[in-house]
């Protein structure tokens, strides 16, 4: 029949009905995992109708599961498996084939990424679910595709895939196997659950009657020898043998705490432990239980009481439950006989039975908690009337119990009827759950190799059975199109095909007929020679070729290494470029920060200068990995205290750690010792840069440092946060350049992205090593091990401090050589502080002028500057006057160009930006050589 729009568009819907019916009544496999079908209609509508119909199938079909699921993480993958099927149409390939590659490689990441990023089920459930999307896929893809098949038979189109005769061998055999393995896979797998289910509550409800009925034992067994003794205590009046008998009871009950015996009024004449009034009491004073329900209750009655269960009042605090027999003589109440049995004694009944997590609850008969196994964060006395726990109890509507602290129990009880108690005993679902789990993952994966294993046959048997069809349909085809019917001679071995092994012979014959009609033996042996010389031809045309481009490789590894060279030189300049209108920013705000500003200023200003800061340490880390690309990073070997360095770090991310309210602390194992040798610069980058970034992806938490050493000597530090963290996948990649953890973190956090690559570089140039352990949604802990020399602290000579303190120089002349007016006027507005007389000049040519002219205390020399450069004036003020320190003001700060300035005679250096202190602290320096 003609599909028209209007035709496609109403089977469209109809199909849509049908896929939403179908996924509205999934197929459960086990917990958390259900088989949904309803795309077996969508992957025959995209065969059938286009990509447009399969996806509306498939993404009405989804909505309708998250109807039942609550969630949306099959949309993709099944969405992506309707669009993998369209390509195989527009590609000229087998859906089949499409499908299953797509199942076996980007279905399984995606559906792998979802479930171990999105949800909360155990490793092994999660890995039974996802090779459950993978037989759900291959399941949906056989089924529409063949559905696809037969209807297109039905319908105005074309047969949409041709099968030659292995291939429909192979497809019967495939999708009868996988669907009968399935199902019986199914159905073991649903009785398995039933009776693993039946085996927990079993073992549950056997634990419970057990922890009853020695409670009970306990209790009653008590009881039952206070009214043993009550017998002999009221026979008696020598209290030498009342307190015997008190203590030969309690000798055989280990759970009594204490006992007592009173009078008649209530007052305590006997007692077990001996001495336990004067505990109490603190004085030989009498003392009366009047008012104890265990007295109270016993002479009201004249029978024996249990009481509630209360927290030791007397003789320390354990929990404690009473047991009261009255002393009657001549069945008038005469005091009671009382024991206290101290129920700490109930975690003797704590078995872990079935897992480790097992846990037992005890209420007594006004549902307070008695006892609870530590796992369950239930408290001494808490009552549970209204608890979710009774109501399960009470009725089961599912088998499992959520209580109050949303903690997943299945539960078994037991009443105690002469205690009026309740024992229960509990073992977390997700133990039940992570068993069903490796059952079904097994049973999934018994299912797969029996699916390839029997792929496999089949293909063998169908190539075994059609094979010989194949190949006489093949070189047939091959005749037909070069015309050379008389070359043709088939040599197919038999077949169980008795049709083929007639026509072979048929065919053989006609061909040596036609071959002896022919005589072009001459003309294939010139064609033959004809193709040899071509062959040698074109195999010294190939060698031609392959000597051209092994000269062009050449060049370009040459101009590859051009282009490094290009690429740090560049570096150094942009750096230049960069640092000079830093300067100005930077010396800006610090001559704000000096102009007493308003809080509200002062801290605007603070944020600046921190912001300025940021991206001077984004330029250094530019061109530390230039260096470490280059070869040219080198690490320093000096004395240093590790304490100055952590201070250090504390100080520098003090100011982000507070503004994202983060926790920083410092824990010193035993074995850490903070003196060693190495370069503590590239040690305090590698420190910044982790607490950095823990700082950073910890809003809101703790960060700690740990320090110690390792069992052979070498210096180690931990920085754990308790942040975002991270997969392990992001892990791997975390020390790759311009990379982070995952693209959403540098839109939510920021970051360049080469912090910690220049930090696994600096640790491999100091030969150490580096590690990361990291948890998603628990935080992360990086790990570094440097093989540092140890020395002792008088070996460690302390930096200078930077000098705050404004120098007077108005006495002093001091010459500036800038070139950049912004930089001037900062040059001027610092100076002019100090009362000095400055005198600017724009290039090195007028400095060498200004100087052969006045006389100067000081000069500041800019390196680059037009007309004349900083490094060739000064050589020529230097001939002038060689004792005038003149101090290099640079852009350029590599070590290199540093050792250049001092190995030429500078005095010192100042590096833009400018810091107000290193300033002062160098003028200060200056002036007292210069008066020298």
């Amino acid at each position: 029949m003609l599909l028209t729009a209007p035709k496609k568009l109403g089977i469209t819907f109809i199909l849509c009905f049908f896929a939403v019916l179908i996924n509205l009544h999934p197929v459960s496999l086990f917990s958390g995992a259900e088989l949904v079908f309803g795309n077996i209609i969508a992957v025959a509508a995209v065969l059938l109708l286009g990509l447009k119909a399969g996806l509306t199938i498939c993404l009405l079909a989804s909505f309708a599961t998250y109807m039942n699921w609550q969630h949306f993480l099959l949309i993709l993958p099944f969405t992506l498996e309707v669009i993998s099927i369209h390509l195989s149409t527009k590609l000229k390939r087998s859906p089949l084939t499409v499908g299953l590659i797509y199942w076996l490689t980007l279905g399984l990441a995606i559906v792998a990424l979802e479930y171990y990023q999105y949800s909360g089920y155990t490793d092994a459930t999660r890995n039974a679910i996802i090779m459950k999307y993978m037989i759900n896929g291959v399941i949906n893809i056989s089924l529409g595709y063949v559905l696809a098949l037969v209807v297109s038979h039905f319908i105005d189109k074309k047969p949409l895939h041709k099968l030659n005769l292995p291939h429909l061998i192979s497809l019967f055999v495939f999708i009868a196997v996988t669907l009968s393995v399935f199902t019986n896979a199914y159905f073991w797998l649903k009785e398995n659950q039933s009776n693993k289910l039946a085996q927990f509550n079993k073992s549950l409800e056997v634990d419970a009657t057990h922890v009853a009925y020695n409670i009970n034992s306990m209790i009653m067994s008590t009881l039952n020898s206070l009214k043993l003794q009550e017998a002999h205590v009221k026979n008696t009046n020598s209290n030498s043998l009342k307190e015997q008998i008190l203590a030969k009871t309690a000798e055989l009950h280990p759970q009594i705490l204490t006992m007592l015996i009173t009078d008649v009024e209530g007052k305590i004449v006997n007692t077990y432990p001996a001495d336990f009034m004067k505990k109490i009491s603190g004085s030989n004073k009498e003392i009366y239980v009047t008012d104890r329900d265990y007295f109270t209750k016993a002479k009201e009655t004249s029978l024996s009481y249990i009481s509630d269960v209360f927290k030791g009042r007397g003789f320390g605090n354990d929990p404690i439950v009473a047991i009261s027999t009255p002393i009657l003589v001549n069945d008038i109440f005469n005091g009671i006989i009382e024991a206290s049995l101290n129920l700490n004694h109930l975690v003797e009944l704590d078995k872990k039975v079935i897992s480790p997590e097992q846990a037992l609850l005890i209420l007594d008969r006004s549902n307070r908690v008695v006892y609870s196994s530590i796992t369950l964060s239930y408290k001494f006395l808490q009552n549970l009337n209204d608890s979710e726990l009774l109501s399960h109890l009470a009725d089961k509507k599912n088998y499992y119990v959520i209580n109050q602290y949303n903690q997943h129990y299945i539960t078994q009880s037991q009443n105690i009827k002469e205690l009026g108690w309740t024992t229960i005993s509990m073992v977390p679902r997700a133990v039940y759950e992570v068993e069903i789990a490796k059952t079904a993952q097994k049973s999934v994966l018994l299912l797969i190799i029996s699916i390839v294993i029997f792929l496999i046959i089949a293909k063998k048997l169908a190539n075994h059975i059609a094979k010989p069809l194949s190949d006489l349909t093949e070189k047939l085809q091959s005749a037909s199109t070069n015309s050379q019917f008389h070359l043709l001679k088939l040599d197919t071995p038999s077949s169980i095909l008795h049709e083929t092994d007639l026509l072979i012979p048929t065919i053989n014959h006609f061909s040596s007929q036609l071959a002896r009609t022919l005589s072009s033996l001459n003309d294939s042996l010139l064609a033959a020679s004809d193709a040899n010389t071509k062959l040698e031809a074109l195999n010294n045309e190939l060698t031609s070729r392959v000597e051209q481009q092994t000269k062009a490789l050449s060049d370009a590894l040459t101009e590859a290494k051009g282009a490094n060279k290009a690429k740090s030189e560049f570096l150094a300049n942009m750096s230049h470029e960069i640092r000079t209108p830093m300067n100005g920013i930077l010396g800006t705000i610090q001559l704000l920060q000096q102009a007493n500003p308003d809080a509200e200023s002062a801290d605007l200003l603070e944020k600046a200068l921190y912001s300025s800061k940021a991206l001077l340490a984004l330029l250094n880390d530019i061109l530390d990995l230039s260096k470490v690309e280059s070869g040219k990073l080198t690490i320093e070997t000096i004395d240093f205290d590790f304490n100055t360095v952590i201070e250090s770090v504390k100080d520098s991310v003090a100011f982000i750690a507070n503004a994202k309210d983060v926790t920083l602390s410092v824990e010193l194992e035993p074995s850490y010792y903070p003196f060693w040798q190495g370069d503590p610069y590239r040690t305090r980058q590698i420190l910044i840069n982790l607490v950095s970034n823990a700082v950073k992806f910890s809003p809101n938490g703790k960060v700690i440092i740990s320090l110690g050493c390792a069992s052979n000597g070498n210096l180690t530090f931990n920085v754990s946060d308790n942040g975002i963290g991270m997969s392990q996948q992001s892990v791997q990649k975390l020390f790759q350049r311009f990379e982070q953890a995952d693209n959403s973190t540098t839109r939510k956090f920021g970051g360049s992205g080469l912090g910690m690559t220049i930090t696994h570089s600096l640790v491999e140039l100091m030969h150490g090593t580096i590690s990361v352990k990291s948890e998603e949604g628990v935080g992360t802990t990086i790990s570094v091990n440097l093989p540092l020399v140890r020395c002792k602290s008088k070996q460690i000579i302390k930096p200078q401090q930077p000098d705050s303190e404004l120098p007077d120089l108005s006495n002093y002349s001091i010459l500036v050589a800038e070139d950049n007016r912004i930089n001037q006027t900062i040059f001027l507005s610092i100076l002019k502080r100090t009362k000095a007389r400055i005198l600017l000049a724009e290039n090195g040519k007028q400095a060498v002028e200004y100087f052969s002219k006045e006389q100067f205390d000081l000069v500041f020399m800019d390196i680059q500057m037009p007309v004349m450069d900083g490094i060739e004036a000064f050589k020529l003020i230097n001939n002038i006057n060689p004792n005038i320190p003149v101090i290099a003001v640079t852009a350029n700060t590599m070590k290199e160009d540093i050792k250049r300035y001092m190995t030429l005679g500078f005095f010192s250096h100042i590096a833009k930006p400018i810091e107000l202190e290193a300033l002062y602290s160098t003028l200060k320096q200056a002036l007292i050589t210069n008066n020298n």
